[in-house]
């Protein structure tokens, strides 16, 4: 699968290889990230974990967790225990692996 050329620079075998230091460069991270997560499907925390780690070539899976839920690209109930992320236009544009 061919990937947007932003995005290529952060990946190595189709993981995110480090958490950016760049705005520009966290939400392309942000973006591939949540495009792995299906859509209007409820998770658990360990699934949506999993899901992050499988994706990331780091091991702070929950610094990408937190900015997901930060920066408005997955949801969360208020006990933490589901988890969720809305349909996108850019669900189209965005690579899945």
């Amino acid at each position: 699968m061919t990937c947007p050329v932003a995005i290529q620079k952060l990946l190595k075998n189709n993981k995110i290889l480090y958490w950016p230091r760049k705005e520009a460069d966290k939400n392309v991270a942000l973006e591939f990230i949540s495009a792995q997560i299906p859509p209007e499907i409820r998770l658990a925390e360990k699934e949506i974990n999993q899901i992050i780690s499988q994706n990331i070539l780091f091991e702070d899976y929950a610094l990408v967790r937190r900015e997901l839920i930060e920066r408005g690209f997955v949801y969360r109930t208020n006990d933490c225990r589901e988890y969720w992320r809305l349909t996108s236009q850019n669900d189209q544009a965005l690579p899945v692996l």
